[in-house]
């Protein structure tokens, strides 16, 4: 038997003084103890037990881990309690801390009081192969990818190492999925289901939030939600039957949306929507109870700044948020190729590029700028400060806040007008049409393209791959033979004309894939913890 120790226990020896902090071992006698009292335990299958009423020279056999005997002499008599202690089940650690889905992973777990231990990863039960007292290896079980808890059981308790385990796909590649949408063949339509079974019609913004993704429903005029570990889909905000309109609604689903594209939280949780052709910027309040116009005037467009309804959008397409709370809004059309800044108390002016020009891709202060199309917008902080990353049409764009504009600058990656999609860095790279992009929180961004998820490293020279997906064989006039619909690592998945994109905390890409109609997962390589 291994040594086991009882951490306190309180007898009444031979005189009748306390005595404390006593430690026994296993497969052993101890004598002369004088018991005065029956003892109880409530701990697990621990049993204290006498042979004789009257007062004498007592022996304590520990048999086993679990089993305590008292015998030659047991008292019944009252007047005195022995407590036992028993010896903590803990965790020290785990070796290895990662591995892969699929599980079989041999981990050693150090710690104490592993006798009669049983183990579970993210509550899956996990096979022990060699067991002891401070040691045992086990073989992981298989696990969705994420990181789970590690709970050890045993008679004397449970512990548990939270978040101590990592399942991943791949060390080396981005693994892609299909979570919600018709698949593995493309179909449009309005159906809240589960899976595969729903339906959306050109998904494009997307925002994740609590577990589950939000999705600018764009041709059915509503929001849904999609909870990410189920699949479940269903309409959140905007007409059940998809009715276009811009009423708010005494109830989400009574509100209406025209043409949403663009979705970003802010910090307190409410949702701001770009609601495409009613011109305005629409709120979700964080608990899910209704919906309002923040800024703009549904179905009159403009160009004017102002607070509120005074303000005018022309065609407001996406968004992203600061830390702040400052809303930047993309707008692509012919007429209003510019980013206009929201603030938390809806004022509404021009950040970076002009009304009523005609597109170009000129760098400058405000104003000065220039836009072709912009197709989607990001916002990190690098060194202490606030970047905007911009993709218009086929390249990315950088801009700083400089007073009360935005200074653009670029290309930061790729370059105008470019015709085919390639890697490279900087504006060596090509891009057949860049869509929404987003920071990985790794020195990376991740852009869509018409066929494939690009990463683009943000320390110079802003190395430009592709992560999934292949690059159009067209010559940038669509998506050539590389479109498709394919789940996989890598290059063996196939997009066509992603335009939403988001990350969670753990780096995990959520992607409206809008010209297949469905929505994509995107399981990041694990790189250590």
């Amino acid at each position: 038997m291994k040594p086991y120790f009882l951490k306190k226990i309180f007898l009444i020896i031979n005189l009748m003084l306390f005595i404390t902090n006593v430690s026994f071992s296993t497969d052993q006698t101890y004598s002369n103890y004088t018991i005065t009292s029956n003892i109880e335990s409530d701990y697990n299958n621990v049993t204290f037990t006498g042979t004789s009423n009257v007062p004498s020279s007592a022996s304590v056999v520990i048999e086993a881990n679990t089993e305590i005997d008292f015998q030659n002499g047991f008292s019944t008599a009252a007047g005195c309690t022995m407590t036992a202690l028993i010896t903590p089940t803990t965790i020290t650690s785990i070796s290895p801390v990662s591995g892969l889905v699929a599980g079989g992973t041999s981990v050693t777990i150090t710690g104490t009081n592993f006798v009669g231990a049983s183990v579970t990863f993210g509550g899956v039960a996990a096979t022990v192969t060699t067991s002891g007292t401070t040691t045992m290896i086990v073989s992981t079980p298989a696990h969705v990818y994420g990181s789970v808890d590690v709970v050890v059981s045993t008679p004397a308790g449970t512990t548990t190492l939270a978040g101590g385990y990592m399942y991943y796909y791949s060390t080396t590649e981005y693994n892609f999925v299909t979570l919600a949408g018709s698949y593995p063949t493309p179909a449009y339509g309005y159906t809240d289901a589960t899976g595969s079974s729903a339906r959306f019609h050109n998904p494009r913004g997307i925002a994740v939030r609590n577990g589950s993704l939000y999705v600018a429903d764009t041709s059915n005029n509503v929001i849904r939600k999609v909870v990410i570990s189920t699949g479940v889909v269903s309409t959140y905000a905007g007409s059940p039957i998809g009715t276009s309109g811009s009423n708010n609604g005494a109830s989400l689903t009574s509100a209406e949306f025209n043409a949403p594209t663009g979705l970003a939280f802010d910090s307190s949780g409410n949702l701001f929507v770009a609601d495409y052709n009613n011109q305005t910027i629409r709120e979700i309040s964080s608990d899910g109870t209704s919906v309002s116009t923040f800024a703009g005037t549904a179905g009159d467009q403009g160009y004017d700044d102002g607070t509120g309804s005074s303000a005018r959008f022309f065609y407001p397409y996406c968004l992203t948020i600061d830390g702040s709370n400052n809303i930047y809004v993309g707008q692509y059309q012919t007429g209003a190729r510019n980013i206009r800044l929201v603030t938390p108390a809806a004022v509404v002016t021009h950040w970076a590029g002009y009304d009523e020009g005609a597109g170009g891709s000129d760098n400058g202060l405000g104003t000065a700028a220039t836009f072709d199309s912009i197709n989607g917008l990001a916002n990190c902080i690098i060194s202490g400060t606030l970047n905007v990353f911009i993709s218009d049409f086929c390249y990315i764009r950088q801009a700083q806040p400089d007073g009360s504009y935005g200074n653009v600058t670029g290309p930061f990656a790729g370059y105008p007008y470019a015709t085919i999609d390639e890697a490279g860095s900087g504006s060596s790279a090509e891009f057949a049409q860049s869509y929404g992009l987003v920071s990985d929180g790794n020195g990376n961004l991740i852009v869509e393209d018409v066929t494939s998820i690009r990463q683009v490293e943000l320390a110079s020279p802003q190395t430009v791959t592709t992560v999934g997906g292949a690059l159009s064989d067209s010559g940038g006039t669509g998506p050539g033979t590389k479109g498709g619909l394919a789940d996989g690592m890598g290059s063996s998945a196939k997009f066509l004309d992603p335009q939403g994109i988001t990350i969670d905390g753990n780096g995990v890409l959520y992607i409206s894939d809008t010209g297949n109609h469905v929505i994509r997962i995107g399981y990041p390589p694990y790189l250590g913890p």
